[in-house]
């Protein structure tokens, strides 16, 4: 077949199938919410007994550590006596997505309630297995916004691509109602340090007290929405025979990944030691910010946009510093007058994102090159992580082997006055703020204010290229490495074809980046 009849026999096929997407989201499903916290649960009991140390406020940890994070997750779900609601954007068919279930099959075998929400989109691990998982007692899978199970997968893209372009990016996760984590990572190996060409260097923030359920009430909000659809809906697609060769499958799966990765993940928890009172959290009060789902069914950029309003406000409330993290950087033209307002009224800002060489996402990088000069002549400080600091980060503790490959930064979170703290799922990009719905903690803590701004004093130096301009307004890349003073004149450890990649990616349109 020539390719353009090929092409025109897909996109027929496109809108032929365009009649069906209703069907996906018009299925049988149950409302339930999250379960009241349980006094009597090991969980319940330690964060009573903070509580009571600490009435009226909330205990928060930074995870840096991938490694360390996914240990935690897995100690908490190992942990729960009543409850665990899981959301993600991402949750991978490889090492750490293996042992997150398995301990999560484990957990519902000793009677836990566990709700698992997927984002459909970037999500690979099969139909089959998640027909499996969501088989088990006790356990229920549904997935957000699906793309159609029939006909061809690029044909249903483009008939409904008005929907299927919108995504929940949310990543939550609440155990017994009492203890949780919101951050930056997926259920990955790069997000957790595992073996791979490259990894991401990424932050989480497990909290205890009653910002377990203020998340707990944004997990409901998406579980129980008419996008959220039950893996239980696809079940007759497949027969017993299939479902068993695939239960092999991952048995064996399951089983690699134990002998293989969990013994350093759990000895790396640091859940024990906050149960057992060798670690302290910070104290500090809490709102949880979460976009509305109804955000995906609106026009892009016009209501719901909550988080980023949210954070706005607290923007408006800085008085002398606001250090920005972000892996993607696109703060369109509005987003840079504001930037420009701040500094026009004293406040320091520095932004700390990722360079052409650690950016997974070369097109993004493409649009971002364009807001470089205007941030530089704004005042603002801005770095670029380097590809090549693996041994520097390691030296820092936040990741473990030096020797790992290339690195890029996945790490999302806002600081204000070294004491507003905001951590989520939100990039400072269009797509983020206008296309899919995040989430977020807004901390309010002096002490924990002070620790990050310190910790991001002593890596950023360590780790990034700072920017400025010449004399002539080029760009100049600085850095210390080692003993040594490095300057470069164009962006530093890429390649020609990446360079000429992220150029020709400033055609695309910016809203969808």
């Amino acid at each position: 077949m020539p390719e353009t009849t090929r092409i025109i026999a897909t996109l027929t096929a496109a809108v032929a199938l365009s009649g069906c997407a209703a069907g996906l989201y018009d299925v049988d499903r149950t409302e339930s919410e999250a379960i009241a916290p349980d006094n009597n649960t090991t969980l319940a009991r330690a964060a009573d007994a903070w509580q009571r140390e600490n009435p009226d406020r909330s205990g928060f940890l930074p995870v840096s550590r991938g490694i360390a994070a996914l240990g935690t997750r897995l100690e908490m779900i190992e942990a729960a006596e009543r409850s665990v609601d899981a959301q993600y954007f991402i949750m991978k068919n490889d090492t750490s997505g293996a042992l997150f279930a398995n301990a999560l099959v484990e957990a519902a075998q000793r009677g836990v309630r566990v709700r698992l929400l997927l984002d459909d989109l970037a999500t690979d691990v099969n139909d089959t297995n998640l027909i499996l998982l969501d088989m088990q007692p006790n356990i229920e899978v549904r997935i957000f916004n699906p793309i159609g199970r029939g006909g061809i997968y690029f044909a249903n893209m483009v008939a409904n691509f008005k929907r299927a372009n919108r995504r929940m990016h949310n990543k939550t996760f609440i155990v017994d109602n009492r203890f949780g984590i919101v951050g930056g990572r997926n259920i990955g190996d790069e997000y957790f340090e595992l073996p791979g060409k490259s990894e991401f260097v990424d932050f989480d923030m497990l909290f205890v007290g009653d910002v377990a359920w203020k998340t707990s009430i944004t997990f409901d909000r998406f579980w129980n929405h008419e996008l959220s659809v039950p893996m239980s809906a696809y079940a007759e697609r497949f027969t017993e025979a299939k479902l068993e060769r695939e239960r092999s499958k991952a048995r064996a799966a399951i089983d690699s990944a134990v002998a293989t990765a969990y013994e350093a993940a759990r000895s790396a928890s640091i859940l024990d030691d906050v149960l057992n009172g060798l670690i302290k959290p910070y104290t500090g009060t809490a709102s949880v910010i979460t976009d509305d789902p109804e955000k995906l069914l609106t026009k892009a950029g016009t209501d719901y946009r909550y988080v980023i309003t949210e954070l706005t406000r607290a923007l408006d409330q800085a008085e002398e510093e606001v250090l920005i993290v972000t892996p993607y950087l696109i703060p369109g033209a509005n987003g840079l007058a504001y930037i420009e307002a701040l500094r026009e009224r004293g406040v320091r800002v520095a932004i700390l994102t990722n360079s052409l060489a650690s950016n997974n996402h070369v097109p993004v990088h493409g649009a971002y090159q364009r807001y470089r000069k205007p941030l530089l002549r704004a005042g603002v400080e801005l770095y670029e992580v380097r590809s090549t600091a693996a041994a520097d980060y390691s030296a820092l503790g936040v990741v473990g082997d030096a020797d790992i490959g290339a690195l890029s930064m996945h790490t999302k979170g806002v600081l204000i006055d070294n004491r507003y703290i905001f951590v989520g799922s939100l990039n400072i990009d269009p797509r983020a703020i206008d296309v899919n719905t995040e989430v977020g903690v807004m901390i309010d803590s002096e002490s924990l204010g002070r620790a990050l701004a310190e910790t991001a004093a002593a890596r950023i130096g360590a780790i990034a290229y700072q920017l400025s301009l010449d004399e002539n307004e080029r760009l100049v890349w600085e850095a210390r490495i080692g003993d040594g003073v490095v300057v470069r004149t164009s962006d530093p450890d890429a390649g020609a074809w990446r360079r000429f990649l992220a150029w020709v990616s400033k055609i695309l349109p910016e809203q969808q980046l």
